[in-house]
Parts: structure tokens; C-alpha cells; sequence
């Protein structure tokens, strides 16, 4: 799949949606109790990982292919490297060619690509060595570089002050937040009022839009970092840290900003596994060091559980 997009370099979302079922890869798999289609389940893996952009649906360059790099990180206090981006036959091979046998850890995904992790066993000194020969960008501290790119929630949140739209055409969602769970909501398409702080999900022509109505006036925003806002905003904590396992948990509905979300993968170059309980999914973020955990509630506005 990954050499497929490399290939292209770019392409419409009807174009990723064809790839998907040539290839294959739109067959259901049972027993993983995933909610999203294939199709989607890949874009998220594939972004999260870095290895692709999507730009959004509508556009003819829905989806671009980043430029390949080996994004090194410390993923469970171990200095490593993830191959992030395009990827070619010549391009695999010449990095096995230039890593020591045995510092080359493939693992096979799912949903996505084989990931491919450069995890030397002498540790930075040999990480050096290595990333001496290695023939393509490299991104030092990748993990620390993202977050550093990303605002808080609260001040990310607002985007230009825009009305929202109404219609027969238009259904509108309120995000809830409940004692146990979040959760969508049908609401009323021509009922905004005046409120404290409420995100709306705004769905037309299979065309999706959020909104943050505050006060009587309505915001454009992003739905994953207006969802943290109005956590913030209920003193609701939803992150979760086991430090003895270096895991964050998140619930799946509320899925970090993309940036956020790229830099939590990176630390061990997989995408969150997803546990089932009681009806709801769970995001399970690996190798999350403590400090990164930290830097990560800070930005979300959040406690550690």
C-alpha cells in the first residue's frame, strides 16, 4: 500500500478509496471490534505514523506523502529510530545495507504498513554510528519537536468567528460529556442559543463541520482539539497513564489533535491499539515516557488518572 502512495506522491480521497479496494485491503477482518471502516482505519494509521497527510476529502490533493526520514526518539528509555514516509524498493534496501545486522525490527501491522524501527542494542553511541551512513533525513528528538509545534487546547481551539450553517439539508450533533462517557448527540438544526461553551458537529452533503457556539457567537474549529476545550472547560479528566507500562489511554472519541496523536505513535512507531469495554473503545498510546505523557496533559489541558 505504502509503495503504492509513494508512487503517486499525491491523489484525490476517490483515488485512496479505489487503492484500498484493488488492493484488497477493504475485506472485513473479524474479531477486531473496530468500529470505522477499513478505509478510514487506514488514513488514520497512516497519518499517525507520518507517513501521509490528509488534507481533507473535497480537495484533488486529499492525501500527499511526506518526504522519508528516520524520525529517532528514546521510545521506553531505549534510543531508536521509526522509518516514517515515502517508501521504495531501492530505499528499504539501502537502509538495510547501511544498518548492522540485527538493529532492523520489522513489525507487521494490520491496518498500515510494516513498521520499521532502527533500535541499535549499544544505545545512543551506536545510534550515531548509525545515522552517520544512513541515506535520508534524519529527525533528531521527533517526538519533542512535534509537541513543540502544538498550542494548548484553549488557545488552539478558536478558529475565525463563523455562522454556522442550517437547512433541510444540514444535521447538527452537540458533543456531550458524561460521567462515564462522551458521546454525539442529534440536536435541533435551528436551536443554538446561548451557551458557556458547546461544540457542535455540523454534517452536510457527507461534508462534516465543528463548531464552538459561545456566548451566542459560533467559532470554525477542528472537532479533536475543541472536544479537549470542552473538557477542559467541565474539569473532566479523561487521560489515562500506567507508568510502570509507559501506556496512555485516551477514549477513542476523543483522539488527541493530529499532531498530538503523530507524536504519542511515534514513541514506540505503532498507532494506538484499541481495547473493547463495555461497548466503548479506548486508545492505547506505547512507550509513553513520563515526561512525554506530561508535556502531552499540559498541552490537552488535562490531568494524569
Amino acid at each position: 500500500m505504502l509503495l503504492w502512495l509513494s508512487a503517486r506522491q499525491a491523489g484525490s480521497w476517490s483515488q485512496f478509496r479505489s487503492m484500498v479496494e484493488d488492493l484488497g485491503l477493504d475485506e472485513p477482518v473479524n474479531g477486531g471490534g473496530m468500529e470505522l471502516p477499513v478505509h478510514q482505519r487506514l488514513r488514520l494509521n497512516l497519518q499517525s505514523l507520518g507517513h501521509v497527510d490528509f488534507l481533507g476529502a473535497s480537495a484533488s490533493d486529499a492525501w500527499r506523502v511526506t518526504p522519508p526520514v528516520l524520525a529517532i526518539g528514546n521510545p521506553g528509555g531505549r534510543i531508536g529510530g521509526v522509518l516514517c514516509g515515502a517508501r521504495s524498493q531501492p530505499l528499504l534496501a539501502r537502509l538495510t545495507a547501511s544498518v548492522p545486522s540485527g538493529c532492523i525490527e520489522t513489525i507487521p501491522m494490520r491496518d498500515g504498513p510494516d513498521c520499521i524501527r532502527v533500535r541499535p542494542p549499544g544505545g545512543a553511541g551506536e545510534m550515531v554510528g548509525i545515522i552517520g551512513v544512513v541515506p535520508m533525513t534524519v529527525q533528531p528528538d521527533a517526538v519533542l519537536n512535534l509537541l513543540s509545534w502544538v498550542d494548548p487546547v484553549d488557545e488552539a481551539a478558536l478558529g475565525p468567528e463563523r455562522a454556522m450553517p442550517f437547512g433541510r439539508d444540514v444535521s447538527v450533533e452537540r458533543f456531550v460529556v458524561e460521567r462515564k462517557r462522551c458521546r454525539w448527540e442529534e440536536w435541533p438544526a435551528n436551536e443554538t442559543g446561548s451557551y458557556d461553551a458547546i461544540l457542535f458537529r455540523c454534517t452536510r452533503w457527507q461534508t462534516r463541520e465543528h463548531f464552538l457556539r459561545i456566548n451566542g457567537r459560533s467559532f470554525a474549529t477542528t472537532g479533536q482539539t475543541a472536544k479537549f476545550f470542552i473538557l477542559q472547560k467541565l474539569r473532566r479528566g479523561i487521560l489515562r497513564y500506567d507508568a510502570a507500562r509507559l501506556e496512555l489511554r485516551v477514549p477513542a472519541i476523543c483522539r488527541p489533535p493530529m499532531l498530538v496523536d503523530r507524536a504519542l505513535s511515534l514513541c514506540s512507531g505503532l498507532p494506538p491499539a484499541e481495547e473493547q469495554r463495555r461497548g466503548a473503545r479506548t486508545l492505547v498510546y506505547a512507550d509513553v515516557s513520563p515526561a512525554i505523557a506530561g508535556i502531552v496533559a499540559e498541552l490537552l489541558r488535562q490531568p494524569l488518572i
